[in-house]
């Protein structure tokens, strides 16, 4: 459920961000001029990343402690490396889409 959560979290900002950029008349668009707005811009590629990010830390440090007490840590590894996955995937295609939009 915890890895479950976040990537729920993710997805929706993400569906949220990219309303927000669709409907903002002050958002940049891809082909516009350097005087408008890149905030939403922003938020769509760096939020979602974040979320992603504070989950998979959150796993890797719930693995950590469950390997270090002999617990079951199997299922906090898979967690934290379907966030990790999930995140560069991500960041992947919306780092690209930043850069070949020629958005600064």
């Amino acid at each position: 459920m915890y890895g479950l959560g976040f990537l729920v979290a993710a997805t929706a900002l993400c569906i949220v961000c990219v309303v927000w950029v669709a409907n903002d008349p002050n958002t940049c668009a891809l082909t516009t001029t350097p005087g408008c707005s890149r905030i939403g811009w922003a938020t769509l590629v760096f939020a979602p990343f974040a979320i992603l990010l504070l989950g998979s830390a959150g796993a890797a440090i719930q693995t950590f402690r469950s390997y270090r007490n002999g617990d079951e840590y199997q299922q906090w590894h898979i967690v934290m490396w379907l966030l990790l996955v999930c995140m560069v995937t991500y960041v992947g295609f919306s780092g690209s889409a930043w850069a070949g939009a020629g958005i600064n």
